[in-house]
Order: C-alpha cells, then sequence, then structure tokens
C-alpha cells in the first residue's frame, strides 16, 4: 500500500487527515502515561515520538485550537 493510498483511507474511513490522526493518538497515550504520575514530560513526550517537550506541546496546541473549530 502506498503512502498516498494510506492517507486517502484514514482520510475516507475518519475523517481527519493521517497527520491529525497520528497526533489524537499520541496524546491519548501521552495522557494514559501522565496518569501513571512516575514519568517527566520529556520522556512522555519522547515515548510518543517528539524529540522534545516543546515540539509535543506545540503539536497538543495546535491539535486542540483545529479541535475547536470544528
Amino acid at each position: 500500500i502506498s503512502e498516498r493510498h494510506a492517507e486517502r483511507l484514514v482520510l475516507q474511513y475518519t475523517g481527519h487527515s493521517f497527520r491529525d490522526e497520528l497526533v489524537a493518538v499520541r496524546i491519548r497515550i501521552a495522557n494514559q502515561l501522565k496518569q501513571r504520575g512516575n514519568i517527566s514530560r520529556e520522556q512522555i513526550a519522547k515515548y510518543v515520538g517528539y524529540r522534545s517537550y516543546s515540539g509535543f506541546w506545540k503539536a497538543v496546541k495546535r491539535h486542540e485550537s483545529e479541535k475547536a473549530k470544528q
């Protein structure tokens, strides 16, 4: 399956872009990790695929603002 075809399938079945779905999954996993309480913000960000907490935080804010527009 090509990357483009996969992106079209995600859009077709979810109504959201692949990127938006990926960020939503990362946020869900980060929230689960945060509830455990014994992992730092930086470790959570790296675990869900970001190089730094600031990059993760920017993605969360962008996702929340796009979600609010809907």
